[in-house]
């Protein structure tokens, strides 16, 4: 397992939490633990600051939002994804870069050149991104498109992180929303795979009959690798935790459009597809956090008010998702008042795992 953090040391770090966020005139719920400015609270200047959300200039700085006096390095997509595509690549290959070491959802560095693809998501449903045939110990990120379609290691949806010649992430995708899908390589690992996008992993035979089954040789659901038939997990691999968000109306259907007294509802469901357990201690009752900003990077609006309670969540291999969902509202949180009609960016910071970008407007 490449990530691990003791309990001992989790229960030492996990720090008390507030109600409201900061620049609505109260404390801001922390991260989990130490921030590290991905985060929308638990500002850490030292003096003269005038900012709202975090910013951890020294000194005598007068931005409004999220300054830390250098721009965080993006990705660089460098080819296009489609349903159904299995495309060669390798990790330095032209179009390659050397920028990104750290990601929302991961706790590793990575010291080793990345390939990234750009994929727009033309239906909303379950989606997996497999990388295969590895030499070397490469790792597989999915990440959410930022404004502009920016590639922001940060907007974290996913992450495959094992060290084994195959990485998969499943994730539900937006219809309408861009991905990003990022091979990067640990410990300075460079190496050939094969990428494929499927847009409807659970499709194919699930009877576990040999009649009738369209699965290919890779993806059989009669063996004993990659079966699609609800066998029980091997729990004897690394965890893995993949958090999906999704974004719905009150019939469950995912929406892009809010108003005043017509909420949406955020969910974030955390599962380990991997495999052990996962323990992780949160500052407050809330397992994410949420905000609403406009088009001009000003925040509109903030998250739930969470109980200061420390929680301990274990995320155990073949165990039912931790869930938790709050509903958003088109009212600005500052004075009150409905949102004027616009559009609007919906970020939820599922702290451990990464900030997911949806786009949101109002009528």
């Amino acid at each position: 397992m490449k990530r691990s953090l003791s309990l001992l040391a989790i229960a030492l770090l996990a720090l008390p939490a507030t109600g409201c966020w900061e620049q609505f005139g109260e404390e801001p719920p922390p991260p989990p633990l130490d921030d590290d400015d991905d985060n929308f609270g638990d500002d850490d200047d030292s003096a003269d600051d005038d900012d709202a959300i975090d910013d951890d200039d020294s000194a005598d700085d007068d931005d409004a939002v999220d300054d830390d006096d250098s721009a965080p390095p993006e990705c660089a997509p460098a080819a296009t994804m489609t349903c159904g595509n299995v495309l060669v690549g390798n990790n330095s290959q032209a179009g390659s870069t050397n920028l990104i070491e750290d990601y929302g959802c991961s706790a590793l560095v990575h010291d080793a050149p990345e390939f990234a693809y750009e994929w727009l998501a033309e239906e909303t449903g379950e989606v997996a991104v497999r990388i295969s045939g590895l030499t070397q110990d490469l790792d597989l990120y999915v990440l959410a498109a930022g404004v502009g379609g920016a590639c922001e290691p940060g907007s974290c949806v996913g992450a495959s992180t094992s060290a084994s010649p195959n990485e998969e992430v499943i994730f539900e995708a937006v219809g309408g929303n861009a991905y990003h899908f990022v091979v990067d390589g640990y410990g300075g690992g460079i190496s050939d795979y094969t990428i494929e996008l499927d847009c409807d992993p659970s499709g194919g035979d699930d009877d576990d009959s040999s009649a009738d089954d369209d699965d290919s040789s890779a993806d059989d659901d009669d063996s004993s690798a990659d079966d699609d038939d609800d066998a029980t997990p091997d729990c004897g691999q690394p965890p893995s935790i993949v958090p999906t968000v999704t974004v719905t109306d009150a019939a469950g259907i995912p929406a892009t459009e809010f108003s005043a007294g017509n909420p949406v509802t955020v969910t974030l469901s955390l599962e380990n597809v991997g495999g052990g357990t996962q323990t992780e201690v949160y500052g407050s009752s809330c397992l994410f956090q949420w905000s609403v900003w406009d088009s001009g990077g000003v925040p509109m609006n903030a998250g739930p008010s969470c109980l200061a309670i420390p929680t301990i969540v274990d995320f155990v291999c073949a165990a039912p998702p931790v869930v938790d969902a709050y509903p958003v509202d088109a009212v600005e949180g500052i004075a009150g008042a409905p949102l004027p009609s616009g559009a609007y960016e919906l970020r939820v910071d599922t702290y451990w795992f990464g900030v997911q970008v949806f786009a949101l407007t109002v009528p």
